[in-house]
């Protein structure tokens, strides 16, 4: 064990694991990066495997410590933010709710009825405007407890759970929805076994995640916001998501590019603060001054306009079921 994986091993626990995929520890590696959101230097590390391709995030903490300390109440999805940044930050959730609404309504078609998932709900936006405006039946997973908690006092049914460790009736939902989630959850092979298990026959799912043949994950390197480590475990293209859909029962039914300046003015505000110490520098290269929003904006104006995004969104429908029982191939050892 390297001197430095050690004395992360100490501050809190870090585990190796194979592909959740094929079961193989056989892998090439693809990039280490330390947290620049909390600040720690840790050699999380992302590989591929040999066998099957899968690209995952392979030097983790543990379940426990990842889930317990990684996502802290003011992590960003979680809307704690407050004054004038709480009243733009619900502006942005809740546009995007409508937005991710009206797509998902669209791809539902004339069905009545529709009962929906949001695993990953958050401060519910989504599952809100779903209800509001389609009068669909909506219930959530949201492993944040207060979060969990908030939205069942509104009446929204939430399981303060991860989807692995839920427990929720099979066969029952119309719609899955994550998103950007799916790159979160523990084992994506198994979660994606058990979303089958919940959808009804030809239900669909819909999620956003990071597009990992981006051009600005390549512009970037290691400062790509979107690895976001030590949170996202597992990374797809295009091509190697359908794939993984398609073996675990699903049929691609479209992908969007969606536009998010925001990942290009976080992940160079990333690669200044790693290499420059002189705050007046670090101040200007920040997500917060409007001349980085702007030429965030522009930079994603271009990459879209050639066909390509950072964030995609993924739409797929049920075709067959799995085979039960289903069975996790994930296993750990000390790095």
């Amino acid at each position: 064990m390297s001197s430095a994986v050690s004395a992360m091993t100490d501050a809190f626990p870090l585990v190796r694991v194979n592909c959740a995929r094929c079961g193989c520890w056989d892998v090439d590696h693809v990039i280490q990066t330390p947290d620049y959101d909390l600040h720690i230097d840790a050699p999380f590390e992302i590989s591929s495997c040999r066998t099957c391709g899968h690209i995952y995030t392979s030097v983790r903490p543990d379940r426990t410590t990842l889930f317990s300390a990684f996502y802290p109440d003011g992590y960003l999805c979680y809307g704690g933010k407050r004054g004038v940044a709480g009243l733009i930050d619900r502006m942005r959730m809740e546009g995007q709710a409508a937005q991710r609404a009206k797509m998902v309504e669209k791809f539902v078609g004339q069905q009545t009825r529709v009962k929906l998932l949001e695993v990953g709900c958050a401060t519910g936006e989504f599952i809100k405007t779903c209800r509001r405006r389609f009068g669909w039946e909506v219930a959530g997973i949201e492993p944040n407890r207060r979060l969990s908690d908030a939205l069942n006092r509104e009446g929204y049914p939430v399981v303060p759970s991860t989807l692995e460790d839920a427990k929720i009736i099979a066969g029952k939902f119309d719609v899955v929805s994550l998103f950007n989630v799916f790159e979160h959850l523990w084992d994506s092979v198994y979660s994606l076994k058990q979303i089958n298990r919940l959808l009804k026959p030809d239900g669909l799912v819909a999620m956003e995640i990071p597009d990992f043949d981006s051009p600005s994950r390549r512009r970037f390197g290691r400062h790509w916001f979107l690895y976001h480590l030590p949170r996202h475990l597992s990374h797809f293209t295009k091509s190697s998501l359908t794939g993984l859909m398609n073996e675990c029962g699903f049929e691609k039914v479209a992908m969007l590019k969606q536009f998010r300046p925001t990942v290009n003015v976080l992940s160079l505000q990333y690669a200044v603060h790693d290499k420059i110490r002189f705050n007046p520098v670090r101040s200007f290269f920040s997500a917060k001054n409007p001349v980085m929003i702007a030429a965030g904006i522009f930079f994603e104006i271009v990459q879209n306009k050639m066909g390509d995004s950072n964030i995609l969104t993924a739409i797929f429908r049920k075709t067959a079921a799995v085979p039960e029982p289903i069975i996790s191939l994930l296993q750990e050892r000390t790095p």
